[in-house]
């Protein structure tokens, strides 16, 4: 059912593209419109880096401040997502990828996601140990360091999951 959905999206997208390309062209002509095509790529580019660097310094703060980087992980992510979709030809995938430049919009966009995954990932069974909790999204600066930490809920990805020690070093600065 899955890959029928899929198929049926992928030719959806597609023919969206062939439309408004076709849209464009008419209106500014094929030459304009194809370098058009590279220009968004190379400003897609351009947002990539600047908005990846922003979005790096303000985990390195967050992390510093001893708060988990969730929120800025998931710009990190949505920034990523809106790259790879720029870098792909046309004004349809452009659009989508400018309007995830967008800061909050990128991050409601992301934490959706997460939640509509969350919501189906029991029924996914992949076997994975990852354990993430609506907390951690929802309160992301509740938390005082490495010291608040939490039992897993009912919204764990793996209900079975063994809990695992990950050996490291750490230095506490108050």
């Amino acid at each position: 059912m899955f890959g029928l959905i899929s198929l049926a999206l992928l030719i959806g997208l597609i023919w969206l593209e062939v439309i408004v390309f076709g849209l464009v062209g008419g209106e500014i002509g094929v030459a304009l419109t194809i370098i058009g095509v590279f220009v968004t790529a190379a400003i897609g580019i351009r947002l990539f880096r600047i908005s990846g660097l922003n979005t790096m310094k303000r985990m390195a703060e967050a992390s510093a401040k001893g708060l988990p980087p969730v929120m800025e992980v998931a710009d990190g992510v949505a920034i990523v997502i809106a790259a790879i979709i720029l870098l792909n030809p046309g004004y349809a995938p452009d659009a989508a990828g400018f309007m995830i430049f967008i800061p909050g919009l990128r991050t409601a966009i992301v934490v959706s996601l997460f939640v509509l995954i969350s919501k189906f990932a029991p029924a996914l069974k992949t076997g994975s140990r990852f354990q993430f909790s609506h907390h951690d999204l929802h309160n992301p600066h509740q938390g005082n360091g490495p010291a608040d930490h939490h039992a897993p809920d009912e919204h764990s990805l793996d209900d079975g999951a063994s809990h695992v020690t990950i050996e490291g070093q750490y230095k506490r600065e108050d």
